[in-house]
């Protein structure tokens, strides 16, 4: 909220206030973003999955959208009625959506996040998609065995470790979505 509305004082002042201002409002506002987004990340990566057994995926997820509040707007939309998840496949769907919602604002630049959490007959479907930047996930995919680029590489081991699977769908301005599905999630 604090970085909109530095922007639209900024968007005011162009044109109308010496370069010297603007541009010191600019950099003012950039440290802001990056305050921001330096808070989400700490709190995405200090959010533990409390009460994800006793409460379900569900309430852990509306945890996390909730604690974001303020820094990006995180809808979750639940398809059919929840169900106990086997512990593995919980762990690793909540997991999941915590690196997909902050790759989103950190490399994607997306100020709203939604969860889509689907209980389906035999499995739990799980997307997380955002209007961000986008990426060629194929040169990115290529490039994982040279870079550190964990996130991704974690997100796929978490879901096929708990016999999921997981599809990656993004293109450069056109936003990203991460979709897994563990088939028979169920206690």
């Amino acid at each position: 909220a604090d970085v909109v509305l530095a922007v639209e004082m900024i968007g005011r002042r162009v044109g109308r206030a010496p370069a010297l201002t603007v541009t010191s409002e600019v950099t003012e506002c950039k440290e802001a973003t990056r305050r921001a987004l330096s808070r989400m990340h700490r709190l995405l990566f200090q959010i533990s999955p409390r009460g994800l057994e006793e409460d379900g995926l569900v309430t852990a997820v509306r945890r996390v959208a909730a604690d974001l509040t303020g820094v990006v707007t995180v809808r979750v939309q639940v398809v059919g009625e929840e169900r106990r998840l086997l512990r593995a496949i919980g762990l690793a769907a909540f997991r999941v959506i915590v690196e997909a919602i902050d790759n989103a604002c950190r490399h994607g630049r997306s100020q709203e996040v939604e969860v889509v959490l689907a209980f389906l007959p035999g499995r739990l479907q799980l997307v997380v998609a955002d209007r961000g930047e986008g990426f060629d996930v194929g040169a990115t995919e290529a490039r994982l065995g040279r870079t550190r680029s964990l996130g991704l590489i974690s997100m796929r081991e978490r879901v096929e470790n708990a016999g999921g699977t997981l599809e990656i769908r993004s293109a450069l301005g056109a936003g990203t979505e991460v979709r897994a599905v563990f088939n028979t999630a169920w206690r």
